[in-house]
């Protein structure tokens, strides 16, 4: 990584929060309980202002959950389809 990738991605998390409660679309927050690449209190955040996310917490698994061990990838897999199936209701 770059600085300049390293401030590029911190502006742009800065924009997502300060526009969060304008978002309709919603959003999946895949959020693996171990990651140490992205700060979890900012996804909380997100969250918290995103009237339309919904955020997937996976107990112990890091940062790269989709190519985590089978039971990690496996149970992420099976709430994100959920998800785009339309299991879960956006008020």
């Amino acid at each position: 990584m770059s600085p300049k990738w390293i401030t590029e991605a911190m502006a742009a998390g800065k924009a997502c929060l300060s526009r969060a409660k304008r978002i309709k679309t919603p959003i999946l927050i895949v959020q693996p309980e171990g990651d140490n690449v992205v700060s979890l209190p900012a996804q909380d955040l997100f969250n918290e202002r995103c009237k339309s996310s919904r955020l997937l917490t996976i107990p112990h698994a890091r940062h790269d959950v989709l190519i985590e061990a089978d039971r990690y990838r496996d149970w992420a897999l099976k709430h994100i389809l959920n998800f785009y199936d339309h299991k879960y209701k956006f008020v």
